[in-house]
């Protein structure tokens, strides 16, 4: 089953000497599924149970060394940052989002098992530095094309195709 395996999976990062925390995104919903894979866990663990503000969630993000991400925020917000990543894809909005990064196909949230996921962490893992930097490139015109868009609404909402009133 996957939260056994995803537990498995954080217990050998545990075992490296890496912390894990579990950033729930989508509350509380997101609090019940890490709270209980928390548990399956040998190795302690760390769950934020509150919800938290973009400013906060982004303030974490940008201190992890890897995301293990099934929500599209969680991925964007580690892209962001360089973190590399491993995506559990449950709707096609994160295939697109790691297509478009030009990263790793996401495994299927439904349907990875601690084979598969372990291979993808230690691939990601081992890889650290290239993975940061091809983040890197493939974010930078994804930044500009969103310092794009204040101004295109606003040119839109200035332009005669757009009525007052609309």
């Amino acid at each position: 089953e996957q939260e056994e395996a995803l537990a498995r999976v954080l217990d050998g990062l545990c075992r490296r000497g890496l912390a894990v925390v579990f950033i729930p995104l989508h509350f509380p919903a997101d609090l019940e599924v890490s709270r209980r894979v928390a548990a399956r866990m040998a190795e302690p663990a760390a769950v934020v149970s509150r919800a938290l503000s973009v400013e906060e969630a982004l303030s974490l993000f940008g201190c992890l060394h890897l995301c293990l991400g099934m929500r599209l925020h969680a991925l964007v917000f580690a892209a962001v940052f360089n973190v590399p990543l491993v995506g559990l894809s449950y709707a096609p909005k994160v295939e697109r989002f790691l297509a478009r990064l030009d990263w790793r196909p996401p495994l299927p949230a439904g349907a990875f098992d601690f084979a598969a996921l372990s291979r993808e962490v230690e691939e990601v893992l081992a890889g650290h530095e290239a993975a940061r930097e091809k983040l890197r490139l493939a974010v930078e015109p994804l930044k500009a094309q969103a310092r794009l868009t204040p101004r295109l609404v606003r040119d839109l909402l200035t332009s005669r195709a757009c009525p007052r009133g609309a």
